[in-house]
Parts: structure tokens; C-alpha cells; sequence
């Protein structure tokens, strides 16, 4: 397989795929066992080394194309545009933890 001036193997190609299928799939909620405070974390221990500072700053030089002129008439290339910001979006709130909403109740006027 070619892209640009890289040439990649199937064997490089199968060891991504393979790396792919072997990812835990994992859905973070309040109650636990991983939490959105564990994501955060998580995605920060990650991003917060230099190496990692490079891999998300090239994340998001893909993820958010400068828009062109040529793009104002083509629906479907601007949308498609708008799908990878919302990603790049997606791993920046990755690394805010979401607090639980808390709704308090207070007793009212009779005191039930």
C-alpha cells in the first residue's frame, strides 16, 4: 500500500490491524470500575510526556485541516472536515474529568 511518497508492507499493515484488535474496549461512567476521572488521567499521563506533546500536536495537525476555498462549494468534504475536528475535539475532553451532576433538594415551606 502506498500513501504519498511511503510505501507500507502487509506486514506492517497486520500489525497495526492486529495492535487495533487487541485494544481493551473500555467505557468510562460514574459508577465505575474506570471513571472519567481514570480517563482523564489516563489520556494526560499519556499526552502530558514530550513524546506525547509530539504525537497529539501531529493528532491535531490531522484532525483540523485548514479550510480552502476550493472546499466553500463540496458539502460532503466539509462535513467530512468537521468530523475530524470533532475528534481532535473529542480527545481534548478526554482529558477533563466530568463531575457528576449533584441535584440538591431542600425541604419545602411545610417542612415535608
Amino acid at each position: 500500500m502506498t500513501r504519498g511518497n511511503v510505501t507500507f508492507a502487509q506486514a506492517d499493515l497486520d500489525a497495526v490491524v492486529a495492535l487495533l484488535e487487541a485494544l481493551p474496549r473500555v467505557t468510562p461512567n460514574h459508577e465505575g470500575p474506570y471513571t472519567f476521572t481514570d480517563r482523564a488521567r489516563d489520556f494526560l499521563a499519556v499526552f502530558g510526556s514530550e513524546q506525547g506533546r509530539r504525537v497529539l500536536s501531529q493528532i491535531h495537525q490531522v484532525c483540523d485541516p485548514p479550510p480552502t476555498i476550493r472546499n466553500a462549494d463540496k458539502p460532503g468534504t466539509l462535513a467530512f472536515q468537521s468530523g475530524m475536528r470533532r475528534v481532535m475535539t473529542e480527545i481534548m475532553l478526554c482529558m477533563v474529568a466530568k463531575e457528576q451532576m449533584r441535584v440538591e433538594r431542600t425541604e419545602d415551606a411545610s417542612g415535608s
